[in-house]
């Protein structure tokens, strides 16, 4: 099972909202200087000043050190951070959550995670998804502010990234996302260093739903709803393995390769001995630190030529294109192709700059090829990084917006 390596700073609240069918979860996920952060079943979070009113129709009234105070439906709550209210005209404080039901879409943030703002035992908890992790992970910190006294759990030692850690397995009396309430949830409360405000939601929670990713956007929703769509492309089913996790054979340049599904991981893991197996001159790679719960751990960046996962081969691609994807369908005939990544270079952080040669190698990746199913731009933002050949301004700068999301013309190339 893997655990959070950083602490999240922001604590958060939790307002019930009742709307003409169902109850909404407007999360306080943070106060600023003259504003608050509103999150309404874990969805991103929104900034509202005092007098400003939400969509769901609620309005922020005062914002003070550690509270902020809304009015919904003519009544008005003062939240501290971590506290609940349920707002529904005969609902009280302690009033029983909203009925399990509905689904809930959650969105990826810029490295790739799902991030939702949730609850257990009707207090507010900020999760990860993470099919990585076996159970619902939390620190003692947020276990102690809902109510869990994990010391009278059983003491069990769990394996991380960066080795085994002391940890103690618990039962979780209910935890709530969006519309989704679960009773009686396996859970592991972690002490010290690399715990922290961020729990991760594991697959004791997951694994009793079912799980939909289309883009970068994931769906929860209870089994009993799960129903078809009539969707034609290529897919890979995955079958949940041991301990809850689901695992996939993966090819890496060609080899098969174990691989733990894990939506809490930014990028392709591999350790050495998997790098060695498949040929990969790894310490040529970028050299840098990865943080595990358990500490960093040394480790390289490289680029995979080409990973596949069941039918779907994902394939990345810089500078012309040429025939390179008539080659791969050459050798892989029966597989789809998807350019996970492409473009050219970096070409400038100006509002005016262009991609040099975009439209021909699009052409060139796509045109009269049926057996490609998409390709996704590298990058659509200008982003900060330590890599060699950074600018001096510290940017990587191939978005087709800045830093500061301001388009560039090749904003409108794309579009």
């Amino acid at each position: 099972m893997r655990y959070p390596a950083l602490a999240l700073l922001i604590s958060s609240g939790l307002f019930w909202v009742a709307g003409a069918c169902c109850a909404a979860l407007v999360s306080v996920a943070g106060l600023l200087p003259g504003k608050v952060l509103l999150s309404v079943d874990g969805g991103a979070p929104r900034s509202l000043a005092v007098g400003q009113k939400s969509p769901e129709g609620v309005t922020v009234v005062a914002i003070g050190a550690d509270t902020v105070t809304l009015e919904y439906a003519g009544k008005r709550r003062a939240l501290r951070m971590g506290e609940s209210i349920a707002t529904a005209a005969t609902a009280t404080p302690s009033a029983a959550p909203a009925p399990a039901g509905g689904d809930i879409v959650l969105a990826a943030d810029s490295r790739g995670h799902y991030m939702t703002v949730g609850a257990i035992n009707d207090r507010a908890v900020r999760f990860m998804v993470d099919t990585g992790a076996s159970v619902v992970w939390i620190s003692a910190e947020v276990a102690n502010r809902v109510g869990i006294d994990y010391r009278s759990g059983q003491p069990i030692l769990v394996n991380t990234a960066g080795g085994t850690r002391n940890a103690f397995a618990v039962r979780l009396p209910s935890v709530r996302v969006g519309p989704i309430t679960l009773t009686d949830v396996e859970g592991a409360v972690g002490e010290g260093a690399g715990t922290g405000e961020m729990g991760l939601l594991g697959m004791s929670f997951l694994s009793r739903l079912s799980m939909a990713r289309d883009g970068n956007q994931l769906r929860l929703s209870h089994k009993e709803a799960g129903r078809s769509t009539g969707e034609t492309r290529p897919q890979f089913v995955l079958t949940e393995k041991r301990s809850g996790l689901y695992v996939a054979e993966v090819k890496v340049n060609g080899v098969s390769l174990p691989f733990l599904v894990d939506t809490g991981a930014t990028q392709v893991a591999l350790d050495i001995a998997m790098a060695r197996r498949i040929g990969l001159n790894f310490e040529k790679g970028t050299p840098g630190i990865a943080h595990t719960a358990n500490g960093p751990v040394r480790s390289w960046r490289v680029k995979l030529d080409r990973v596949s996962v069941g039918p779907i081969t994902l394939y990345n691609r810089y500078a012309p294109a040429g025939d390179i994807a008539d080659a791969l369908h050459h050798v892989w005939p029966k597989q789809p192709v998807f350019f996970s990544e492409f473009g050219t270079k970096q070409f400038g952080a100006g509002t005016d700059r262009r991609i040099e040669g975009l439209e021909q190698m699009y052409q060139q990746l796509t045109a009269n090829k049926p057996y490609v199913i998409g390709v996704s731009l590298w990058t659509f933002n200008d982003y900060r990084s330590g890599f060699p050949g950074t600018p001096a301004s510290g940017n990587r700068e191939w978005g087709i917006v800045t830093e500061d999301r301001k388009p560039k013309a090749a904003f409108q190339q794309v579009r």
